[in-house]
């Protein structure tokens, strides 16, 4: 605990952390004096100091010693440890009618069937702050019998806790068949992340029987497609995920880490984009279906297009040599140059930045194209004699 942090005791008390005698003083009180942890300060500024805040000690508290695990018939003597004036014990025994509940201190009851009961014990203490408490344990009953557990449902690559609740007596061992996709195969309920529909078999072993437990884990396929990776030679794309589950919630990103959203609108299946918006020309899909699996998918569009600009209109003197240039807008593409007319290009005819020398007004026509695209534009260059 550190200084000013507060715990409640089961009774309802507070322990107090304090810092106390801060500077390496020894003004903090301490009881008792002599008796107390330490009723000096060590330390050269503050201390930790604790104390109890009492606050009513007649609180009903419900609480009993759990009996070990038996083979049935078998009769349990319970042992109350609780703090009250009365008592309701419920067993957790149905089908034994009217015996399934007691109201003595310390009853016994006889178990004839197999079974993991769950065992509930209300102390009331009337005029206590509280009137009465309420705690539940379990009790695993053996008989050589198979007990079907109830079917879990899971989704791919996730794990589930199967199995029952633990038994406090250390006689009691369990073996998970296959053992395989099992967090450890030899407690009473491990977690299991098997990849496909399994069905695990668990053997109860007490001296003298054996249960067997049965349990099926139906993994659910989730399978979702952002598309085949393709090429667009218009930057307007339109993303498309799909599944086959019914009620799958889409989040497109342009992200891996999914920081922002494309959808059209919250959880649809399509994203309209710009493609000369991003940097990267991979897309990412996460969905989630009615059961909160969760897939993962990604589409590379490549924007094939050619888009491009160039300087404006110039003026030259006769004779002149110019430096024309063209841009490339889209500078993820890589495209291929062609200038004309040739005949007044010196220089870079394939490039974005030729060498002209016309002798006339001229127009100067320019042309890219990236792997899958055409992009055309022209210049003119007004020539005048000097």
């Amino acid at each position: 605990m550190d200084g000013g942090t507060s715990r409640f005791d089961p009774r309802g008390n507070i322990v107090q952390s304090v810092c106390a005698s801060c500077g390496g003083c020894q003004q903090f009180p301490t009881y008792p004096n002599p008796g107390a942890w330490s009723n000096t300060n060590h330390s050269t500024n503050c201390n930790n100091a604790i104390f109890k805040i009492h606050l009513k000690s007649d609180i009903a508290t419900a609480n009993f010693i759990i009996p070990q695990s038996g083979c049935a018939p078998y009769e349990v003597q319970f042992q109350n440890t609780s703090v009250g004036l009365s008592f309701l014990w419920d067993f957790g025994d149905t089908i034994s009618g009217a015996a399934n509940y007691s109201s003595l201190k310390n009853p016994s009851h006889t178990y004839h069937q197999a079974g993991l009961y769950t065992i509930t014990l209300i102390s009331f203490l009337p005029g206590s702050c509280n009137s009465s408490d309420t705690i539940q344990k379990n009790l695993l009953i053996l008989n050589d019998t198979t007990m079907w557990l109830d079917s879990l449902v899971i989704c791919p690559n996730n794990s589930v806790q199967i199995g029952i609740s633990p038994s406090p007596d250390t006689n009691v061992c369990y073996q998970w068949i296959p053992d395989t996709c099992l967090s450890n195969p030899a407690i009473s309920n491990p977690f299991a992340f098997p990849q496909t529909t399994t069905t695990y078999m668990c053997l109860v072993t007490h001296p003298g029987c054996t249960d067997t437990l049965l349990q099926t884990l139906t993994v659910i396929p989730f399978i979702i497609s952002a598309g085949e990776d393709t090429v667009s030679c218009s930057k307007w794309f339109t993303l498309q995920g799909s599944s086959e589950s019914a009620g799958t919630l889409f989040h497109w990103s342009s992200l891996k880490n999914f920081l922002d959203t494309l959808n059209l609108s919250p959880f649809d299946s399509t994203a309209f984009i710009d493609l000369t918006s991003y940097s990267g020309n991979t897309f990412y899909l996460k969905a989630y279906n009615s059961i909160g699996c969760e897939s993962i998918d990604s589409v590379k569009v490549i924007y094939g297009g050619a888009s491009i600009s160039t300087s404006s209109d110039r003026l030259a003197c006769y004779n002149d040599t110019l430096h024309l240039h063209a841009y490339n807008l889209y500078p993820n593409n890589i495209l291929t140059w062609a200038w004309q007319p040739e005949a007044y290009i010196l220089t870079g005819a394939h490039s974005p930045d030729p060498i002209v020398k016309p002798d006339t007004s001229t127009w100067f026509f320019v042309s890219a194209s990236s792997l899958y695209d055409l992009s055309l534009i022209h210049i003119s260059e007004p020539t005048r004699p000097y």
